[in-house]
């Protein structure tokens, strides 16, 4: 590693996105232990979990180079989506997700 780029720690490249942090509910407020997430990225990748969530928090890494993911989410017989920009998850703050009843939102 040259002297420059310890002294000025890679300047000029950017930092790795934060991962997504989810924070679900239902539309009653209950809090779910197990959520289901696809998550298609800008590029066309799609990956599919069942995650277990702590206090309904859900943690996505973010993929090198996205721009962009949209997440569908179930959970407690309710679903959500939605569409979140690397800039808009540049902070790395939550992202609240309230769920809606699927037989509503049909």
């Amino acid at each position: 590693m040259s002297l420059l780029r310890r002294l000025f720690g890679g300047f000029g490249e950017r930092p790795p996105a934060p991962p997504l942090l989810l924070r679900v509910r239902a539309g009653s407020g209950a809090i779910p232990e197990q959520v289901e997430l696809v998550i298609t990225w800008a590029s066309g990748r799609r990956d599919q979990r069942s995650v277990v969530a702590a206090q309904g928090l859900c943690i996505v890494p973010w993929r090198v180079g996205e721009g962009a993911v949209q997440i569908a989410v179930r959970a407690l017989g309710g679903r959500a989506s939605l569409r979140v920009s690397v800039r808009e998850n540049a902070s790395g703050s939550v992202h609240e997700v309230r769920l809606a009843d699927e037989l509503a939102a049909e």
